[in-house]
């Protein structure tokens, strides 16, 4: 099986979870036999990997400068196309193109109809559930896109229940093109220790330290987290806030712990290395996801594998990966009291922070494997081509291709040949229709 797989950020140039999920799927699904080739952004244009590894093709979306976001995004799926195009010609065609959220989807339509081959979608999260609604002009075209990639696609995966209940929601979307495929995390990732990192560079001593990683938006809630850290200061606890990330919510942040009076006690320290990042999990006597929007939670799954105590926000993802008293502590989302509440008593109850790091790593390694996760995704694939092969629209093109003068070449294009080689009958004009029901529609 060969797969094509478009992604806007890849390690180690991502901004959220997105470019990981990619990275650690290609790898996992490359390691079972599937041969992964992955187009994604970069600063030069080069291209790794081989052998049990994905191939990763790192493309730069043209020289010019683009006035906003969604011009870049453009260009990079034009430049995706253009790429994969090459690819084709080059190594030959593949079964399936596979692509993740919206800031993919023209290059995963004009592919899929350029070769006939199906489309699969991952959608991580969506425009109207990251702002609470759709309210201007600029989210309303995102939103829009989505519903496309999602009406385009053979299959959309989704990666939570609570994912699947959105976008068959938002985008009208029939159960039965949704499927449900999990993250997944490598707890080894997690252990070892490098011991010329230090925790008193973060907290001394006799402080307890308490750990948020994310993306600094307004729908992590590190707001309602610095509002939580300071009843909590207000009661007398000797804590350290360590909030590792960034993005355009920082700036805002940070007036808010200096106005809260707590500025002191909280270390931004900017993005940091995975190696500083599983530290600090472990380091942690509290690890925080107190997001208000949150379509999985690969954080909360990352603390989990570091054996790291959870308290987490009973919203989204979050609420299916994290068993209350079980794996972590939920408290309902936007709520500090509930919050501080929940924290203290983490870090001051010994044997339930014990139990609840032991639970975690157990249900991380049984339900949360990447092994098993690519294992899912290989067999959905192979359903989707199954699919395909018996389709109208793939029967349809192949009956066209009989009957027109061309014939295939080996790098999955058709070329011309004379009409009379091909059964002796004269050449026709028509080419393949366009799309059949069955594929990417809603009936």
């Amino acid at each position: 099986m060969k797969v094509l797989m478009l992604t806007w950020e890849f390690p180690p140039d991502h901004v959220g979870g997105l470019g990981k999920h990619v990275c650690q799927l290609s790898d996992a699904l490359a390691s079972q036999g599937v041969e992964v080739h992955v187009i994604t952004p970069g600063k030069q244009e080069v291209t790794s990997g081989g052998g049990d590894r994905p191939f990763v093709h790192h493309i730069i979306p043209y020289g010019v400068s683009a006035p906003d976001f969604v011009s870049w995004v453009l260009q990079l799926n034009i430049a995706t196309g253009e790429r994969a195009s090459r690819l084709v010609h080059e190594d030959g065609g593949f079964d399936l193109v596979h692509a993740h959220d919206w800031l993919t989807a023209f290059a995963g339509r004009a592919f899929k109809h350029a070769f006939h081959v199906p489309l699969v979608a991952t959608i991580h999260a969506t425009e109207a559930g990251r702002n609470a609604g759709v309210h201007n002009r600029q989210q309303a075209y995102i939103s829009n896109v989505e519903w496309w990639l999602g009406y385009e696609a053979w299959r959309v995966i989704c990666c939570s229940e609570y994912m699947q209940r959105e976008v068959r929601g938002v985008f009208s979307m029939p159960d039965d093109k949704i499927s449900v495929v999990p993250n997944g995390v490598d707890p080894d990732e997690f252990q070892g220790a490098d011991r010329a990192l230090s925790r008193k560079a973060f907290a001394s001593d006799d402080q307890k330290l308490l750990f948020f990683i994310g993306r600094l938006v307004r729908e992590k809630g590190v707001q309602v987290l610095l509002e939580a850290a300071r009843l909590l200061i207000q009661q007398g606890e000797n804590i350290k806030l360590v909030v590792a990330g960034a993005g355009p919510y920082e700036e805002e942040l940070r007036y808010l712990a200096a106005s809260l009076g707590i500025y002191s006690r909280v270390y931004f320290t900017g993005k940091v290395s995975d190696k500083m990042r599983n530290h600090l999990y472990r380091w942690a006597d509290a690890s925080i996801c107190p997001s208000l929007y949150e379509p999985f939670g690969i954080v909360a799954l990352e603390a989990m594998a570091a054996g790291s105590g959870l308290v987490a926000s009973d919203t989204g993802g979050l609420s299916e990966v994290v068993k209350h008293e079980v794996t972590g502590l939920k408290v309902p989302p936007g709520d500090p009291a509930a919050l501080a509440a929940a924290t203290s008593r983490l870090l001051h109850d010994t044997g339930l922070r014990a139990d609840l790091r032991r639970n975690a790593v157990r249900t991380v390694r049984k339900d949360y494997s990447w092994a098993g996760i690519a294992k899912t995704t290989r067999e959905l694939y192979a359903d989707v081509l199954s699919q395909h092969r018996r389709s109208p629209w793939v029967v349809s093109d192949r009956l066209v291709q009989r009957r027109l003068p061309y014939e295939s070449s080996a790098y999955g294009r058709r070329r011309r040949v004379p009409a009379e080689a091909v059964d002796g009958r004269s050449a026709q004009t028509a080419g393949p229709g366009g799309q059949p029901a069955g594929d990417g529609t809603h009936s």
